[in-house]
């Protein structure tokens, strides 16, 4: 079977969801399917570019920035990836049809790239569900409601309609379909995350002693550092335990938070408790 994969970022990348697509991919691969990963790419010099990895066909796209763009630069230049996405790779697309699409939310925007993929090959579509944008844009108060707030509903919805099955990451993300009278129009399950179980062990007694972490709690966090993610909780929490050495934070990723996170620990004087905020 041939699997195409649809991603907003693929490795290099170090967001998670590239590192999760490329587990799947090479997952896919070992299971003898024929596996294609496409993915937007803005740093690349031609419109696109067609690679092998590790027995995947990689396809990347030349597009506008998103990673590290403004918020409207971003949202520009998400909402033409399908779009982008489309034009660059019609050619290939055509040559090279698949049985299955499995595209990657966030971004909301592949619903109708996926949709005309899904005519095109007449084939079966998964959602893996990550982020219900823009629904915790507006419970945080990033965004109002309005006519953008209402496009990004649109897209949601539409990216909702080209999947056969959406896969949400909880229990508890299934309750959103139904609060909102959405539990019968899509067929849902709940598909936790994933990781590869061959990686090479880490030593963690000699990682505390060269961070100088012997003998201490550890309260670790890892993974995308934005506003969803309300990490300034953890700087409230490490505030009020400011007097315990034997308490240190270790946060690892990345995100448009991280120059945020990192002026509020100066600025609250959690430096001691925290002493790392790496973003990788």
């Amino acid at each position: 079977m041939r699997i195409l994969l649809l991603v907003d970022c693929y490795l290099p990348d170090t967001k998670s969801s590239a590192k999760l697509i490329h587990d799947l991919a090479v997952e896919f691969h070992r299971l003898h399917h024929d596996v294609i990963v496409a993915a937007p790419d803005n740093a690349l010099s031609e419109p696109i570019q067609i690679t092998n990895d590790e027995g995947i066909t990689v396809l990347r796209i030349r597009t506008g920035q998103i990673k590290g763009a403004t918020k409207v630069i971003r949202a520009i230049n998400e909402a033409r990836l399908s779009q982008v996405i489309w034009k660059a790779g019609r050619h290939f697309f055509k040559a090279n049809p698949c049985d299955l699409i499995v595209f990657y939310s966030p971004s909301i925007f592949f619903g109708s790239l996926v949709q005309k993929l899904k005519s095109l090959w007449n084939c079966k579509t998964y959602l893996v569900l990550r982020d219900i944008f823009p629904q915790w844009a507006v419970d945080t108060g990033v965004l109002k409601e309005g006519p953008v707030c209402w496009f990004f509903r649109h897209k949601e919805r539409q990216q909702y309609r080209a999947a056969d099955v959406i896969g949400v990451q909880s229990p508890a993300n299934l309750q959103y379909f139904s609060q909102h009278g959405l539990q019968d129009g899509y067929n849902l399950e709940v598909l936790y995350n994933w990781a590869t179980l061959n990686e090479n062990k880490i030593d963690l007694l000699n990682d505390r002693k060269r961070l100088g972490l012997e003998d201490k709690v550890v309260f670790f966090y890892g993974g995308n550092i934005g506003v969803a993610q309300e990490l300034n909780n953890i700087i409230r929490l490490a505030d009020s335990v400011r007097g315990r050495p034997d308490i240190h934070f270790l946060l690892v990723g990345d995100g448009s938070e991280v120059p945020h996170l990192k002026a509020k620990i100066h600025q609250s004087d959690t430096t001691a408790v925290f002493g790392y905020v790496i973003a990788v």
